[in-house]
């Protein structure tokens, strides 16, 4: 047995993003690269970095050049709704409406998660009817998340009332999403918009549905990793809602490396917002740990896009953190068969 060597190291955000963007970048297959480019900019938006998200919905669209245009003006519109709500959460209101009408402009009558998306910026810079005009659009998918978003932005305005009744039309249309999988994500939406509204029981009930439904997904092949991302959007909501122990406990079944990596950070940005730095801390570093097991370059670059906001947060908390790096090789574990289910729920 060859022991793995430490050292330590001191990294910061800004680091893990450059090195994120810089796989990215020469990612050769240029839909891995459009995906890789999409993630990324998703988070240089959740933590208000507009211009470098900005900057990525460039890139996005230089990949027209090699790709189907359709798909990339998705992926970028799609990109275009996020920074949009993260304008308007820090408070930058006529950018995010400026961005929300260039959204709709492409996205209207798709149907789709941009257009969704969309829909709670709508309802933040007052605009509820609208939103609720353009949200019957959506397909049934995408419906409970939409309506989610809706409901979360009218508590942000004050209108608690009208949130909790949208909040009932999410809840009946997340039932009813045929697909088990993304009905797991319309729960986990759910949950999460009913925890914001303070009914905190029925977020419980909500997201203890959606892990019944994921307990019973089952592994097509070795390759089907369905049912470990269905995991992951409970491992969210239970972070979200307070419950981080059961949400670390699910954490750690997970057997592959580039999902934990994920479940790691939804919980440390939530222990950070629950002012638990040093727990945050210590989850972060096993996850950085893990991202040295990826030897895919696209699946290194989106794990440390999903790293990036945790360690922003924390560094703005308690500033750079050091990690005791293991050097060893990179070799990603595959997703164990369904057994792990049995240990996990018994």
């Amino acid at each position: 047995m060859v022991e793995s060597r430490k050292k330590e190291k001191t990294v910061s955000s800004g680091s893990i993003m450059q090195e994120a963007i810089s796989i990215a970048m020469k990612e050769n297959d240029y839909g891995l690269r459009l995906l890789a480019l999409r993630d990324i900019c998703q988070a240089l938006s959740k933590a208000g970095e507009i211009e470098r998200a900005l900057d990525m919905v460039k890139e996005m669209g230089k990949l027209s050049v090699f790709l189907n245009p359709e798909a990339v003006s998705e992926e970028r519109t799609f990109a275009l709704s996020n920074i949009s709500k993260a304008l308007v959460e820090i408070g930058e209101m006529e950018r995010a409406k400026e961005i929300t009408k260039e959204v709709l402009r492409i996205a209207e009558g798709s149907g789709g998660e941009a257009l969704g998306n969309i829909c709670g910026v709508l309802a933040r810079i007052e605009e509820v009817e609208k939103a609720l005009d353009i949200v019957e659009e959506v397909n049934e998918v995408i419906l409970p998340s939409a309506l989610s978003g809706i409901s979360e932005q009218l508590i942000k305005i004050g209108k608690i009332e009208k949130a909790k009744e949208v909040l009932i039309k999410a809840l009946d249309a997340a039932r009813i999403v045929s697909s088990d999988i993304y009905r797991i994500s319309a729960l986990k939406d759910v949950s999460l918009a009913l925890a914001k509204a303070g009914e905190l029981e029925k977020a419980k009930r909500v997201i203890e549905d959606a892990l019944g439904i994921a307990v019973e997904v089952h592994d097509r092949t070795k390759y089907d990793t369905s049912h470990v991302f269905a995991l992951l959007d409970v491992v969210e909501a239970l972070a979200g809602i307070g419950e981080i122990e059961r949400a670390l406990d699910i954490a750690k079944e997970v057997n592959l490396d580039r999902a934990r990596v994920h479940a790691f950070s939804n919980i440390s940005e939530a222990l950070i917002k629950d002012r638990k730095i040093e727990k945050a801390k210590q989850i972060i570093k096993e996850a950085l740990n893990i991202t040295k097991r990826l030897s895919v370059g696209w699946v290194r670059s989106v794990a440390l896009s999903k790293i990036y906001v945790a360690l922003r947060l924390i560094e703005q908390a308690q500033g750079p953190i050091s990690v005791d790096m293991e050097e060893e090789p990179k070799k990603e574990e595959q997703p164990k068969k369904r057994g792990f289910f049995k240990r996990l729920f018994g």
